[in-house]
C-alpha cells in the first residue's frame, strides 16, 4: 500500500513540474484586428481576362426505342473559377492561432481609383473561396443526341498592396504583415451548344 502511495505522490510531483515547466514556453495567445491599409503601388490595380473555350457539361440522351427529348436543367457555369481572395505575406506567413481575424475587404476598384469595399469584413486568410451561385439553364437533348456545352468566361481580378496590423493577446508585441492582396470573380460567360451523335 505505501508502495502505491509513494508511486502516486511521484506522479503528482512529476506532472506538476511538466506543467510549471512548460507554462511560460506554451503560452497560449491570440491576435485580434487593429488596422489595414491598402494602396495601389506598381504592377497593382484592376485587370480583366478571358479564358480559352473549354467543355464544362455533356449530356447524353440515350433513350432508345421511347424516341423521346431529354428536358434538362443545369447549373455550375462557374465551376473552379469561383470568387476568391488571397492574401500574400511578403514576410512570414501570419497565423491568427486561435479562431479567425476578420478585417476590411475591398471588391472593386472606381474608375476614378478608389477602393471600394465589401459591406461585411471578410477572413484574413491564404485563400478563401467565396461559392458563386451560377444560375440553372433550361436544355433540350433531342433521342440518340449527345449535348456538349462549352463555356468562355471573363474574369476581373484586383490586386493591391497592404499593411496590416494585429494586437497579440494576452501580452506582446503587435505583428504587422505586408504583402499583396489579391481578389477575383467572374463578371460574365458565354456558353456554346453543340449537338453530337451518339456513337
Amino acid at each position: 500500500m505505501k508502495f502505491y502511495q509513494k508511486l502516486f505522490q511521484l506522479m503528482l510531483v512529476c506532472t506538476l513540474g511538466f506543467f510549471t515547466s512548460c507554462s511560460d514556453d506554451e503560452e497560449v495567445f491570440y491576435y485580434s484586428y487593429k488596422d489595414i491599409e491598402y494602396s495601389i503601388e506598381e504592377g497593382d490595380g484592376k485587370y480583366i481576362y478571358e479564358t480559352q473555350w473549354e467543355k464544362y457539361f455533356t449530356i447524353v440522351n440515350n433513350s432508345g426505342a421511347e424516341m423521346k427529348d431529354m428536358k434538362i436543367s443545369a447549373g455550375g457555369l462557374y465551376n473552379d473559377y469561383q470568387e476568391y481572395y488571397v492574401f500574400n505575406s511578403e514576410s512570414e506567413t501570419f497565423n491568427p492561432t486561435v479562431g479567425y481575424v476578420h478585417v476590411p475587404i475591398p471588391s472593386a476598384l472606381s474608375d476614378e481609383g478608389t477602393i471600394l469595399f465589401q459591406e461585411k469584413e471578410g477572413e484574413y486568410t491564404t485563400e478563401k473561396m467565396i461559392t458563386t451561385d451560377a444560375g440553372m439553364r433550361d436544355f433540350v437533348v433531342p433521342p440518340m443526341k449527345k449535348l456538349v456545352l462549352e463555356r468562355k468566361l471573363e474574369i476581373e481580378t484586383l490586386r493591391l498592396t497592404y499593411k496590416a496590423t494585429f494586437q497579440r493577446h494576452p501580452k506582446g508585441q503587435d505583428i504587422v504583415v505586408t504583402g499583396k492582396f489579391i481578389y477575383a470573380k467572374p463578371i460574365s460567360a458565354q456558353v456554346k451548344e453543340t449537338l453530337e451523335d451518339i456513337e
